[in-house]
């Protein structure tokens, strides 16, 4: 028997490797497999393209108010708003069609939007929302006529109208009632509610309303409204008039109020004689209650207890009047004035003594007990007392007060006129004190001269001259002065006792040392013997009297590196790092951008640094095109290193090899699939299966042999 071997084909719709697109199924055939258009696609230039059913006779929807909607691969049929659908029946894989589209009544099914202000009425696809009466359409709403207020409402005069919800009703005003259809008014004098209260009130109906009010000699009073209700009159209230001052009581007359009038009665102070209010004397008749210290003085109604001389009122009693203290006395000035109840008196002071009623002063200095002690002491006597002094050129000394008799002169002691500074001597001589007195004698630098002291000229004397030969001697009041040239500086021995120091030597100033030298900008200063000299800076250059700053950088004579640009400063310059550089440590370091993470390379480059600047260098799998790195596609340039039994996978960058159709990844190697042994092998009962390397052989069982493909 000769056996025959034969491959099986694969179902590649099976096993989901066929490449047909959405809108195609797809047919396996032997050895390969066919997309065949899906319903509602056709083959148009071997692409299946969506069929538009809405154009073509077969599958319209009917009806004058259906529309017909295209979709990929179909098509839907809808009605119009306002009408809906009845369908055929579907048959086989045919879709039910559209056969007419019928009116929806929607007032009658209740799914109308009409207000409760509207009523509905139905239109062929549609319906109207119609305003009810009483209500009128307003930017497509239904708003109520307010017929008060458009003054349509047709009520009586005492009458308000009150709008309601699609109508109006007509009220009867307050104090009017609805009698056989017209308003009456309403007489609320005879009606309870509205009645005035109190005994004392009257009440007057009016048109519409009523009026409360009180008989004469009351006041009423009200409760407050509520609502429209007018306040109503709860009670009459007397009026005091007495309180009010609105009686007409006559003079000497006081009001007694009564209940809604009053009485005038006689003022206390007043008797009634012959209906007439006459003044009582309280003086004349003993009943006044005024103190010995007063007078009693009738006044019309009343009296008046007047305090006598050398008595005032206070707090209603009559007090004495201390004349002394409030000083309205008359005693003269060598007197002191003593208080009494009710007056004063005047008593001498002390140094006067009283004759003929006068007070005269006593001459102290012709008595023994009161003369001033001290052989240079002189007395006066004064007014009322007398005066111990001393000599010109001597202070008093006095003993202590005793009592009040006044602290006497015990010695006159001389007066130190120098060291008080009370001398008049010139400030070119020295006071000097004596007994009683005191001398000027003229200071160093000064000589008497007929009773004058002047001055000395030490300039013109050999002992006091000035020494150094840039020194300058200047003679001053009672002295002299020693300084040096402009330039120099002075030198001076030490003083001696009185002597004045004295000039030793004129040394240069050194003016740049000492910062005061006057050197214009852009120049330093040289000093020299009594003076200096101004010269131009470094970075400077004298034209024209002025320095002038040099500009290194156009001269070429800057040291900049390369790295740095030069840039002209006054008197200088400065070296500034180019682009990509930065100063560190006074040196122009190149910028590693890429380090930093400024540079701005895409994520298909890598930062490569240069001196100055960086570069975007294209990654590994990528190439660059038009300074853009594109993805190099391994795959297709067919220069992948995919080992056997796999296949070329382009990822960005890169590439992935995996395994081919028939072979499955075991630790990194792709191995063969034996679909015969895992039973996944598509071969007919009468064939044997049999594994190849990335497939599978269907090979005829004995008894059977391979005829067209198939195992007979």
């Amino acid at each position: 028997m000769i056996s025959l071997c034969f491959d099986s084909d694969i179902d590649e719709c099976a096993l989901g490797v066929a490449t047909c697109p959405a809108s195609a199924d797809c047919v396996n055939n032997d050895g390969s497999y066919t997309c065949r258009c899906k319903r509602g696609y056709t083959l148009v230039n071997k692409t299946c393209t969506d069929v538009n059913e809405c154009t073509e006779t077969p599958y319209v929807c009917s009806g004058e108010n259906s529309i017909c909607e295209n979709t990929d691969g179909s098509f839907k049929c809808s009605c119009k708003p306002g009408y809906t659908p009845k369908f055929s029946k579907a048959v086989g894989d045919a879709p039910a069609n559209l056969t007419s589209c019928d009116d929806i009544d929607e007032c009658a099914h209740g799914v109308a939007n009409c207000p409760a202000s509207a009523d509905c009425v139905n239109n062929d696809g549609s319906y109207t929302c119609r305003c009810k009466p009483g209500y009128t359409l307003v930017n497509n709403t239904c708003i109520d006529i307010d017929e008060c207020a458009l003054g349509v409402a047709t009520c009586p005069a005492r009458a308000d109208c009150v709008n309601n919800d699609g109508s109006y009703t007509c009220r009867c005003k307050r104090g009017y009632t609805l009698v056989n259809k017209t308003c009456t008014d309403v007489n609320e004098c005879t009606e309870t509610p509205y009645v005035c209260s109190g005994k004392n009130s009257i009440c007057e109906n009016t048109n519409g309303s009523f009026k409360c009010s009180c008989k004469p000699g009351y006041t009423p009073k009200f409760s407050e409204a509520v609502g429209d209700a007018p306040a109503n009159l709860t009670s009459c209230d007397d009026i005091d008039e007495c309180k009010l001052n609105i009686s007409t009581c006559p003079a000497n007359r006081y009001c007694v109020n009564n209940d809604g009038s009053y009485t005038c009665k006689c003022k206390p102070g007043y008797t009634h004689v012959n209906n007439t209010c006459e003044d009582i004397d309280e003086c004349a008749h003993g009943v006044a209650n005024c103190p010995a210290s007063a007078d009693c003085v009738n006044n019309d109604g009343s009296y008046t207890c007047r305090c006598k001389r050398g008595y005032t009122l206070v707090n209603n009693t009559c007090k004495d009047i201390d004349e002394c203290a409030l000083g309205v006395a008359t005693c003269p000035a060598s007197a002191d004035c003593v208080n009494n109840d009710g007056s004063y008196t005047c008593r001498c002071k002390r140094g006067y003594t009283l004759v003929n009623k006068t007070c005269t002063d006593v001459n102290e200095c012709t008595e023994t007990p009161y003369v001033c002690s001290g052989e240079n002491s002189i007395c006066e006597n004064t007014d009322g007392s007398f005066k111990c002094s001393c000599k010109p050129g001597y202070t008093p000394k006095f003993s202590k007060a005793v009592g009040d008799a006044p602290a006497n002169l015990t010695s006159c002691d001389d007066i130190d006129e120098c060291a008080l500074g009370v001398a008049t001597c010139p400030a070119s001589a020295d006071c000097v004190n004596n007994d009683g007195s005191y001398t000027c004698r003229c200071k160093r630098g000064y000589t008497l001269v007929n009773k004058t002291c002047t001055d000395v000229n030490e300039c013109t004397e050999t002992p006091y001259v000035c020494s150094g030969e840039n020194s300058i001697c200047e003679n001053t009041d009672g002295s002299f002065k020693c300084y040096c040239k402009p330039g120099y500086t002075p030198k001076f021995s030490k003083a001696v006792n009185d002597a004045l120091a004295n000039l030793t030597s004129c040394d240069d100033i050194d003016e740049c040392k000492l910062n005061i030298s006057t050197c214009p900008a852009n120049r330093y200063c040289v000093n020299n013997d009594g003076s200096y000299t101004c010269k131009c800076k470094p970075g400077y250059t004298l034209v024209n009297n002025t320095c002038e700053d040099i500009d290194e950088c156009a001269l070429g004579v800057a040291n900049c590196p390369a790295s740095a640009d030069c840039v002209n400063n006054d008197g200088s310059y400065t070296c500034r790092c180019k682009r990509g550089f930065t100063l560190v440590n006074n040196t122009c370091k190149d910028i590693d951008e890429c380090a930093l993470g400024v540079a701005t390379c895409p994520a298909s480059a890598d930062c490569v640094n240069n001196d100055g600047s960086y570069t975007c260098r294209c990654k590994r799998g990528y190439t660059l095109v038009n300074k853009t790195c594109t993805d190099i596609d391994e795959c297709k340039l067919n220069i992948s290193t995919c080992p056997a039994n796999r296949y070329c996978v382009n990822n960005d960058g890169s590439y992935t090899c995996k395994c081919k159709p028939g072979y499955t990844l075991v630790n990194n190697t792709c191995e063969d699939i034996d679909e015969c042994a895992l039973g996944v092998a598509n071969c007919p009962a009468s064939a044997d299966c049999v594994n190849n390397d990335g497939s599978y052989t269907c090979r005829c069982k004995p008894g059977f042999t391979l005829v067209y493909n198939k195992c007979k």
